[in-house]
């Protein structure tokens, strides 16, 4: 199995970005111009990084302009797609030469800061190993916070509201002693599957849906996985709904929101303390960065037909 670290460039002013490549490729700067090279150990892969500051310049302009150079080489082997994943925004185009050497092209950004990604290898390699290969591409961040909350999926956030929902609702009844079992939604089509992981335990019930979860990206267009955690709140401990979610696109376990919670067994009543929080790789976001994707999650908890009716009295003192 291949062991994969992450690479942060040192970058002085906005936000930080990293991504993971293998740990036997060779890394650094590639001589005379201002980019990085990712090496494999037989040189017969390469990745270039180039990261640019444009003020004012948008993603579609960017894109049009990278994807151009060698094109007199490079012919195009289907339009560009969208990508996003944590943070950012991304085009990404496949192009292929006379040779059958296979050049994919990212073009991602988050505000000001553009970054490309171009990895070159063969047309048979890529597809024999494509998901290998896309790792590339899924695991470049954004890490400042705007960056971080800008391009959460709305679709990944819409099935959270709808799990975070199903989640209180169940919670809603357990009564002292009684635990939450990890509810789990995966989006197939139009086709929406609701599961349940019981097991002896808490951990071991949320280690199992996290497995499941990985397994559903294979097949799946989205999924969200809700269960009990905790938040500390004035360094104290207190009951929480933990949702992570997840769409094409984005990267798994990068995103997940925390309501905190009164159980039943407290003084008798349910209850849903304050707003949610939006934490993206493990970083929480500010209520103004994470308003957008707030306010698609109330969306979504709505949209449940027991969840949606109930969440306003439950939010009550």
């Amino acid at each position: 199995m291949t062991e994969w670290i992450r690479y942060r460039p040192d970058v002085r002013s906005g936000p930080g970005f990293s991504l993971e490549h293998p740990a036997d490729w060779r890394v650094g700067p590639v001589e005379g111009a201002s980019a990085i090279q990712f090496v494999s150990p037989d040189e017969t892969e390469f990745l270039y990084m180039t990261a640019f500051a444009k003020p004012g310049g948008t993603l579609e302009d960017f894109a049009a302009f990278r994807f151009a150079v060698q094109a007199e080489t490079f012919a195009p082997a289907g339009p560009a797609v969208e990508l996003r994943g944590a943070g950012w925004r991304g085009l990404i185009q496949e192009a292929e030469d006379k040779e059958k050497a296979r050049r994919i092209l990212l073009c991602a950004n988050s505000g000001e800061v553009f970054v490309t990604l171009s990895l070159y290898t063969t047309s048979a390699d890529y597809f024999a190993r494509r998901p290998h290969y896309g790792r590339f591409f899924t695991s470049l961040t954004f890490e400042g916070e705007t960056a971080a909350s800008q391009d959460v999926s709305d679709l990944a956030t819409l099935l959270a509201g709808f799990a975070l929902g199903h989640a209180a609702w169940s919670a809603s009844e357990l009564r002292k002693g009684e635990t939450l079992a990890p509810i789990a939604l995966v989006l197939r089509g139009d086709e929406r599957e609701l599961k349940r992981f019981e097991a002896d335990s808490e951990e071991e019930g949320i280690a199992e849906a996290r497995a499941a979860m990985a397994e559903a990206m294979e097949a799946g267009d989205a999924w969200a996985l809700a269960h009990a955690g905790h938040v500390t709140v004035q360094a104290s401990k207190v009951d929480a709904l933990v949702v992570t979610c997840w769409s094409k696109g984005m990267p798994a376990g990068a995103v997940a929101l925390v309501q905190q919670i009164e159980p039943f067994a407290t003084r008798g009543r349910f209850r849903v303390v304050g707003d949610p929080h939006l934490f993206v790789r493990g970083r929480v976001q500010s209520p103004e960065a994470a308003e957008a994707t707030i306010r698609k999650l109330r969306e979504g908890v709505r949209s449940h037909p027991k969840a949606g009716p109930l969440w306003s009295s439950w939010s009550q003192e």
